[in-house]
């Protein structure tokens, strides 16, 4: 199931604005959260994808999402600025939901798409980057 715009979770703390993707694994929503003495900002709640509902391993995949939830919030110690924050991890009915930082901008992806092969001085940047990620990922296991 796909969740509409507007669409509410944890009692109106979230409102879902639209889907940003949706892959083999996982669906990417931007939403809303709504705190009562802080305001609002945008955020990314990720959620397993529908159709791993019918894998026999499903319940196998929701753990490690799980798993991997609470890895990724408690890396906020030891802070890198290539790691989304995770900043909370919560069932929607039987659905585990985790939720990020929405980072504005442009992936890599995208600005390879836009602008052709970078130079090398920017292309060096960007391995430099993803490469300080990997190492904190890979310490975790998560990679």
């Amino acid at each position: 199931m796909i969740w509409e715009t507007g669409y509410t979770l944890q009692n109106g703390k979230y409102i879902i604005q639209r889907l940003l993707g949706e892959g083999g694994f996982g669906v990417t929503y931007l939403a809303i959260e709504k705190h009562p003495m802080l305001g609002e900002r945008k955020v990314v709640i990720k959620t397993p994808n529908d159709n791993l509902q019918n894998n026999p391993n499903y319940s196998n995949f929701v753990d490690k999402f799980i798993k991997e939830g609470k890895i990724l919030y408690q890396l906020l110690e030891k802070h890198n600025p290539y790691i989304v924050r995770v900043t909370d991890l919560f069932k929607e009915g039987h659905l585990p939901c985790l939720v990020m930082d929405f980072i504005e901008g442009k992936n890599l992806f995208q600005i390879v798409q836009n602008r052709g092969a970078l130079p090398e001085a920017e292309a060096i940047k960007y391995i430099q980057q993803i490469g300080s990620a990997l190492q904190i990922v890979h310490h975790e296991k998560l990679v």
